[in-house]
């Protein structure tokens, strides 16, 4: 295994004394990248991936070492060990109230207490990591809740701004889930819902996200959006994906329907808030119109195979 390293330090014979430490140690193998100032540090974790970086008290309280205090080391997977001239008790506490996992005082280090520190800030960024993803999906149908959409959506939205491109929003619910759930049982509706994430999520691309944020409701955000009518026609090849094939769950083939309603960034907002305000309200808008169809025209049904 071979762990992806950065050293940032204003002092250079102390980086080469920590290079030098870590390659004679035969615990692991470590690509090391150094850097001697603040500004120099903030770039190379904004641009490169690392599993550990150990920095100076000095460059991640300096000005221009923007991303412990914009982003915080939780934003990503990189663990943060934090290195001082002095074992002052208010800096250590500094430094892991802003995210850092460990604290080291720069002339007690050996060889032992700096893999065991990096070991360490490895296992526990890790753990933190798998109980921040299990937080953000939804447990019934594996994809993302509301919270991972409301932070991936910020993020694509901001990328959308600087490529001057548009995206859309997707509100969609599931019609006639409560008539399942009460014929059927809400165990088989579960199974139904998990099998419509997995159509939905079918249909979009790597670029998308797509969440469930209710018990029949689900979102997406669409990147590189050319045109309004292309909306139009990913949400009738949505619906075609969602209803036309029946599902089978426990011998029982049920077709249900879907409503979907839409919004355009930046045409009809730049906020994400009132993007889902507006694709919410123009989904109910279909749902009322299917509604008031003639009952010969049903939209949902289930009968034994």
């Amino acid at each position: 295994m071979t762990i992806r390293l950065l050293l940032a330090d204003g002092d250079p014979r102390f980086i080469e004394r920590l290079t030098s430490i870590l390659t004679v140690s035969t615990v692991t193998t470590c690509k090391i990248v150094s850097r001697t100032s603040a500004a120099e540090a903030s770039a190379a974790l904004k641009t490169k991936s690392f599993d550990v970086a150990l920095l100076s008290y000095d460059i991640v309280t300096d000005d221009h070492f923007e991303l412990f205090d914009f982003y915080g080391p939780t934003a990503n997977r990189t663990a943060i060990i934090v290195l001082s001239d002095y074992p002052r008790k208010d800096w250590a506490f500094a430094a892991l109230q802003k995210g850092a996992v460990d604290f080291i005082v720069k002339n007690r280090i050996d060889s032992f207490d700096l893999v065991k520190a990096i070991a360490y800030a490895m296992f526990r960024k890790c753990k933190e990591f798998e109980l921040r993803i299990s937080a953000l999906r939804d447990p019934l149908t594996g994809i993302g809740n509301r919270n991972l959409f409301d932070e991936q959506a910020q993020t694509l939205l901001n990328q959308a701004k600087r490529g001057q491109e548009r995206a859309a929003v997707l509100f969609m619910d599931v019609d006639g889930l409560k008539a399942i759930n009460d014929t059927h049982g809400h165990a088989l509706g579960d199974r139904l819902l998990n099998q419509v994430a997995t159509r939905i999520v079918g249909q979009m691309r790597e670029s998308d996200v797509v969440a469930r944020i209710g018990g029949d409701e689900f979102v997406a955000l669409l990147m590189h959006v050319n045109a309004s009518n292309s909306i139009s026609m990913i949400e009738r090849k949505l619906n075609r994906a969602v209803v036309q094939t029946p599902y089978q769950i426990n011998g029982i083939d049920i077709r249900i329907d879907i409503s979907c309603g839409s919004a355009i960034y930046p045409d009809d907002s730049r906020e994400i808030s009132d993007l889902l305000q507006i694709a919410d309200k123009r989904m109910y808008e279909k749902k009322s119109r299917k509604k008031a169809r003639p009952p010969h025209h049903p939209v949902l049904y289930w009968s034994k195979s």
